[in-house]
Parts: C-alpha cells; structure tokens; sequence
C-alpha cells in the first residue's frame, strides 16, 4: 500500500512553513524596523536643528544649562547612529561588520556637525549675504546646507568602504569579482567558488 500526500500536507512543505513565518509578520517586522529608523533620525534631527527651541521651552533654569551641554553630543551620538543604520540597510550588498561601518558613519556625523556650525557661524557673521541674496537668502542657505551635509556623509561612506578594502587585504578599486561576491541574493557556494 503506498502512501500518498496532498500538497500542503507533504512533510517537506510543513518543515518549510514551521521554519519560515507568515509574510504577515515578516512584512510587520519590515514596518517596524523602517519606524524606528525614521524615529531614530527624527529625533537626531530634532535634537540638533531645534535643540535651542527646545532649551528655551523649558522653565527651569537648571535643566535648560544641562540641556545647553548635553544637546549636541546627544546630536551628534543620535545622528551618527542614524547614519551606521543607513550604511547598514541602504547598499544592495553583503555589509561588513557594524563597527566598520560606526567608524565611517561617525567621520560623516562630525563632518555634518562641522558644516552645520560652520555655516550657522558664517551666516550669523556675514551681513553682506542677507543683502546679496534678498528674500531668497533662506532658500540659498538651505541648499548650501544641504550640498554640505550631502558631502560629508558621502565622505564617510567613502571612508568605510576604504577601511573595508584595506582590511581585507584589497586597496585597490572594485573589479568583476568583487562584484559578483557582494551580491546579495547569489548563493555562498556558487561565490566562493567563482573567487576560487
């Protein structure tokens, strides 16, 4: 007498469904992580664009100096693992470890808080900017903010991706096989032995 299974009830298709979870929960645990990454630079970006607001809302004197001391490391710690968590999720490729890709998003963090002070100094000083640009002073700062911080932030992936090469023995540029190894829906197997 043989025996016979139907679709869904065939024991290698169960095994499959017990070791994977529904696409509910998958697609749920996506939302998720997607919400605190957008907390995460919200609230990094809070700290550092509003951080005066918010010193001056509240009423008493002792927290406003603590929150003066405190704002711009708090800023800066937030911001710069907002920028790891980009690193981390944003390349279509196998990622080094975490503290590789701290490193560079901590170079882009102190360089966007650097252009981010040096601006707000330059544009408090300069008098001739507000009458060269007229009414759109504001918009022309923005978008020299923007360029700034776009640079600083590329400069620290640049750094990562350097740090990364070197400690894998390899300075040089990307070549074919470095390519095809990164990708990040090729089997190990088949990897391992196209570099082999």
């Amino acid at each position: 007498m043989s025996r016979v299974t139907f679709g869904a009830f065939h024991p290698e298709r169960v095994a499959d469904a017990v070791r994977q979870p529904p696409l509910e929960t998958l697609v749920r645990r996506a939302r998720i992580r997607r919400r605190r990454r957008r907390a995460l630079a919200a609230v990094a970006f809070a700290a550092l664009a509003l951080g005066q607001n918010i010193g001056d809302s509240l009423d008493n004197r002792a927290a406003n100096s603590v929150w003066a001391l405190i704002r711009w490391p708090v800023g800066l710690l937030l911001i710069t693992g907002a920028i790891t968590v980009i690193l981390k999720v944003s390349p279509r490729r196998h990622q080094p470890e975490l503290s590789w890709l701290a490193f560079g998003a901590t170079v882009s963090g102190v360089l966007w808080v650097a252009c981010t002070l040096a601006l707000g100094v330059f544009f408090t000083a300069s008098k001739s900017f507000g009458q060269t640009y007229g009414p759109l002073a504001g918009i022309v700062a923005l978008l020299l903010w923007a360029l700034l911080s776009g640079l600083a932030v590329l400069f620290g992936c640049a750094v990562a991706a350097q740090l990364e090469a070197i400690r894998s023995g390899r300075s040089e540029p990307q070549d074919e096989a470095k390519i095809e190894h990164s990708e990040p829906n090729q089997p190990r197997e088949r990897v391992r032995a196209s570099a082999g």
